[in-house]
């Protein structure tokens, strides 16, 4: 985990903190300007992306109400809101804090105002959304309409301070100690190989996993901690995905917030258009690895990824079934397999891979 993960992680805490012992309206004001000086300090370019999509989004939605017509602006936006994402943040040398998490932010209210799911909300009510301080470095990807509810609902008191607290010290456990010493203790000895075994890569690879389980879980979880702690409830985005049983279970317990956008909005609309589940797992999948990063190895990693949940589904509908307790121990350590092979065979084909 880098400083500046760390930096607003402990920055996310001072807000749940302050934002407990502040009045709604107060509240509602430190929220944004927390967060929006968060940004303007350490990622300025990222707040101004922010503020553009905002206004755009806002401005989209008003006119649409306004002049009937709902398919064009939405269209315009959301072509300018991945324009920017796949483009923006592959300029060296600039600080991007938090474009893929702000940007399926506004997608989801504009695509829900466009399937007439709720009205346009007001400009402050989406500013409010977007910046909120916890949120902004690794998610949850919140909904609109349930982060309202829980500010209309607010009345913090010592039950979610405690609760918060609680899940802030996990959190920090995971994304500092037990990464930190995961990271000696696994990853870094096979690092130093000077030309690894294909095995050594998949090996490495099967790290990074844990690794990023411990990071982004452990900060998901100092982010619900300090939402708890301002007497709100967000989304969980990690829940013990090692227990899932196949490749789809595991993507509907890993990033969560991310695996339901994206079944909400790209799985689900592909999947009824073409009917056929399997176009719509390719066309998730290829959304999840670009929204992590626009390049080949991302598209790549989505067939890969894609091939390997629709044939597990298959060898769980026709395949006997395992004993539970067998299952127990042999559905994680397949599952670890096949997300770590990626790593090696995705090198090879790139040519970049070990003889």
């Amino acid at each position: 985990m880098n400083d500046l993960a760390l930096i607003f992680a402990l920055a996310s805490v001072a807000t749940g903190l302050v934002l407990h012992v502040l009045p709604d309206r107060p509240a509602r004001w430190f929220s944004m300007i927390a967060a929006a000086a968060a940004l303007a300090v350490w990622a300025p370019l990222a707040l101004l992306w922010l503020l553009a999509l905002i206004a755009a989004t806002w401005a989209a939605m008003r006119g649409g109400e306004t002049r009937g017509h709902r398919d064009l602006p939405v269209a315009l936006v959301t072509a300018a809101a991945l324009a920017a994402l796949l483009g923006l943040r592959e300029l060296p040398g600039i600080v991007w804090l938090g474009g893929a998490y702000f940007t399926l932010r506004n997608l989801h209210v504009l695509f829900d105002w466009w399937r007439g799911r709720g009205v346009a909300p007001t400009l402050a009510d989406l500013a409010r959304y977007n910046l909120f301080l916890p949120v902004l470095v690794a998610g949850p990807i919140h909904r609109f309409p349930e982060f309202q509810r829980e500010w209309r609902r607010r009345r913090p008191g010592v039950e979610d301070l405690a609760a918060g607290a609680e899940r802030v010290l996990m959190g920090l456990a995971s994304c500092v100690v037990l990464a930190t010493r995961f990271d000696d203790i696994a990853r870094e000895p096979l690092r130093v190989i000077e030309v690894p075994s294909f095995m050594a890569r998949w090996l490495l690879s099967a790290c990074d996993w844990v690794y990023l389980f411990f990071v982004f879980a452990g900060l998901s979880a100092v982010a619900i901690g300090s939402a708890r702690m301002a007497g709100l409830k967000i989304e969980e985005n990690f829940d013990h995905p090692w227990r899932a049983r196949d490749l789809a279970g595991f993507w509907l317990r890993w990033h969560m917030s991310l695996s339901f956008w994206v079944r909400d909005y790209v799985y689900q609309p592909v999947a009824v258009a073409m009917r056929s589940p399997v176009a719509g797992v390719a066309a998730a999948m290829l959304a999840m690895g670009l929204w992590h990063e626009t390049s080949l190895h991302y598209v790549l990693w989505a067939v890969w990824q894609a091939a390997g949940i629709v044939v597990s589904h298959l060898v769980l509908r026709r395949g006997p079934p395992l004993p539970r307790r067998i299952g127990g121990i042999v559905s994680p350590v397949l599952i670890l397999g096949w997300l770590s092979l990626a790593g090696p065979v995705l090198a090879l084909a790139l040519g970049g891979g070990a003889p």
